[in-house]
């Protein structure tokens, strides 16, 4: 997900993924999007939280600020997925 900063030539990325030595954890990390035509760069990645289950989700966000969001992030487990709820559902804030 992207998200936009006062600098039009900078936004923020929210991202979800496996760590590379674990496939059973989840990570929410952020980072920097340098736009610049051919040359955009993805810098300063950082992963702000490991969560519980598998397949985070991004679904929903709520604007508190200007540039601030709120992004709502779940993730399941494979019981709770047969059930349809979320084993977890966690808040970040980006911005």
């Amino acid at each position: 997900m992207f998200f936009p900063t006062p600098n039009p030539k900078v936004m923020n990325v929210l991202f979800t993924a496996k760590e590379v030595d674990n496939n059973f954890t989840m990570t929410v990390n952020r980072a920097v999007l340098q736009l610049d035509g051919l040359e955009t760069r993805l810098v300063e990645p950082t992963r702000i939280a490991k969560v519980k289950g598998w397949n985070p989700i991004p679904f929903h966000t709520e604007k508190i600020g200007e540039y601030r969001h709120l992004v709502y992030v779940a993730s399941n487990s494979h019981e709770d997925y047969l059930a349809s709820r979320p084993s977890g559902v966690y808040v970040f804030e980006m911005g």
